[in-house]
């Protein structure tokens, strides 16, 4: 952490994809976020036309990848099963069969889990990176107001 309290490497990124005038991050591109501030993330890897896929587990849960799909299974975007080179291929395949045949897909290793939650992160110029953390899944627009943390590292938090 730099003396303002950012992460160096988190700002630098956020940056990167601010200038290029993105405001929706693939799911990737958000890991990577993650891993700048120290967070562990699942092992994973994005599969364009081929490839042949090593993910550590049992399970594995195979996504669109793309920062266009908000609502991935809703959409039809996402399959959760085991760790077979077969069964990748058809999830991958199926996924591709909605979304197009260069769909970009990401594979990562299935982690278990009580909930599912809401990681949003936006740049400002006036107090730069601003988290939103709160209960996710697939009723997330019905739940209550997330927590907001005014800046990482800030110590400020409120509802």
């Amino acid at each position: 952490m730099s003396g303002s309290g950012i992460d160096p490497g988190f700002a630098a990124q956020l940056q990167l994809h601010a200038a290029a005038g993105r405001d929706t991050l693939a799911e990737a591109e958000v890991y990577g976020l993650l891993a700048a501030l120290g967070i562990a993330v699942p092992e994973h890897t994005v599969v364009g036309a081929d490839g042949d896929v090593r993910i550590p587990g049992a399970q594995v849960v195979v996504k669109i990848h793309s920062s266009a799909v908000a609502h991935k299974a809703a959409a039809g975007g996402v399959a959760i099963g085991p760790n077979t080179p077969g069964e990748i291929a058809d999830a991958i395949a199926s996924i591709r069969s909605r979304f197009g045949q260069d769909a970009s897909v990401l594979i990562a290793e299935e982690i278990g889990h009580d909930a599912e939650y809401l990681i949003g992160v936006r740049w400002t110029d006036a107090f730069g990176p601003i988290v939103t953390v709160g209960r996710g899944g697939s009723g997330v627009e019905d739940l209550e107001v997330p927590v907001v943390l005014s800046t990482i590292g800030g110590g400020e938090h409120h509802r």
